[in-house]
């Protein structure tokens, strides 16, 4: 009696097992045949499966169990509700779920916070999400990114959903966040510099916005949430509209087309969090320069005056924590041009149409930290190969639109891959010629017959 008790047991077993194993197959294969997308692992084990579009249901949800080794679902667009979120507390190793397009609500919410190894959520474009439901979310201890773009929430709700889940990246819609209307001369968008800045957007004037007036700025109902500002280019500035950026105590990048002179720049600096400042056009003087604050925590600057007298250069060597630096189209001597070696934390350095000439960028070989240089539009006639041995961690340098002649190409094999061989990173040339050949090395040489060549070599 107890034999075929144990018996019937395993058949029991086996059969249920043998049940699962062919539902599965067979699911997988619905699946496959109707435009699933599936990756395996090493051992044929899917773990990423991505159902896109309206014919996928509450019922293929249903049958997901019989593929407990699944940590990636994305069901986009799919007809699933809140009853199809309930199959997914049976998948054991889920970390990524993209539940966008999708009808499921807040009642779906404590569902999803009982899926303890979720890590990553989307729910963009959830008409039936809101910030309440999100904060329902809190419980999970391993999420570390949410996604909720058009989910209704002002910046107001953002920080608040952001004080509740306070080790989550949340991703919201920008614009909707700040409440812009189309008629705005604003577009808005996530700000992110390294490291990335949670709950700071960026603001860019609209490609047809012709003017920006001070109204335009102190409308922004949310000044706080506001790190970087980009005035584009063909559109004019009211005056006081680079005062009234003052009021956006957060700001770190700005960016500006529109000409601006001695007092804009002296407001600029007065910023006490900018770390980017970009300028294409300015009546910027030697005075103005001269107001740069010592302590400035400026770490990237772009700056188009026309014209730098010693002065001016004094002026800017003063911020010491420079790591990118653009003095493109400035006509200054070259001994004013050296004094850049004092930068000691500089990694990239533009000096486009500067009028240096061959002796002229010899200065550079003492600046040891630069990774990137762009010599674009100078009159050099040969290869700066003694630039190129000197600074170990050169990463790309751009010769485009130079006098440098074919033949001082040969001396690439030669000069480079010794440089190479002491260098752990890749270096990038780019040239501008008729007919020269793309260098690979040290595996060889490809000869191509495009105007434009990008030399990349590889250790």
């Amino acid at each position: 009696m107890r034999r075929d008790i144990l018996k019937a047991a395993g058949l029991l077993i086996v059969g249920g097992l043998l049940y699962w194993f062919v539902t599965r197959q067979f699911h997988l294969q619905d699946l496959l045949a109707r435009g699933a997308y599936i990756r395996v692992d090493a051992q044929r084990r899917p773990y990423l499966l991505a159902l896109r579009g309206p014919d996928f249901t509450n019922r293929d949800l249903s049958l997901l169990h019989t593929i407990p080794t699944l940590e990636r679902l994305f069901l986009e667009g799919c007809t699933v509700d809140d009853d199809g979120v309930a199959s997914l507390m049976r998948l054991p190793r889920l970390m990524e779920l993209d539940l966008s397009g999708t009808a499921v609500t807040d009642a779906a919410m404590p569902q999803l916070a009982s899926i303890a190894t979720l890590e990553s959520l989307a729910v963009d474009d959830c008409p039936g999400v809101t910030i309440g439901g999100l904060e329902k979310l809190a419980q999970l201890k391993e999420l570390n990114r949410l996604s909720a773009r058009h989910v209704e929430m002002n910046f107001a709700d953002y920080r608040r959903l952001q004080n509740d889940l306070t080790t989550v990246d949340i991703r919201a819609s920008a614009e909707s966040l700040l409440q812009l209307a189309p008629e705005d001369v604003w577009r808005a968008e996530w700000f992110e510099a390294p490291p990335r800045r949670c709950g700071t957007i960026r603001l860019s004037t609209r490609l047809d916005a012709r003017r920006v007036t001070v109204d335009d700025l102190t409308a922004i109902a949310w000044p706080e949430a506001v790190a970087a500002i980009d005035f584009g280019v063909g559109t004019d500035l009211e005056p006081g509209v680079i005062d009234a950026v003052r009021r956006f105590p957060q700001i770190e990048s700005l960016t500006i087309a529109a000409t601006i002179d001695d007092e804009d720049f002296a407001t600029i600096c007065s910023l006490p969090r900018l770390k980017m400042l970009q300028i294409y056009s300015s009546t910027i003087t030697d005075e103005g320069l001269a107001r740069i604050p010592v302590d400035a925590p400026l770490e990237s600057l772009r700056l188009r005056t026309g014209r730098l007298s010693t002065r001016g250069m004094a002026a800017i060597v003063r911020y010491s924590r420079l790591r990118f630096l653009d003095l493109s189209r400035h006509q200054t001597s070259p001994e004013n041009f050296s004094r850049l070696a004092v930068l000691k934390e500089l990694t990239s350095l533009s000096l486009i149409d500067c009028r240096l000439e061959d002796d002229d960028i010899r200065f550079l070989e003492d600046m040891g930290t630069l990774r990137y240089v762009d010599l674009r539009g100078n009159p050099l006639t040969t290869l700066p190969t003694g630039l190129i041995d000197s600074l170990p961690d050169l990463r790309q340098i751009d010769l485009r639109n130079t006098q440098i002649p074919q033949p001082d190409l040969v001396a690439l094999n030669q000069t480079l891959h010794r440089q190479l061989l002491s260098n752990r990173f890749p270096l990038l040339l780019k040239f501008w010629h008729k007919d020269l050949f793309e260098y690979e090395g040290p595996n060889g040489e490809l000869m191509l017959r495009d105007p434009f060549r990008l030399h990349q070599v590889y250790r």
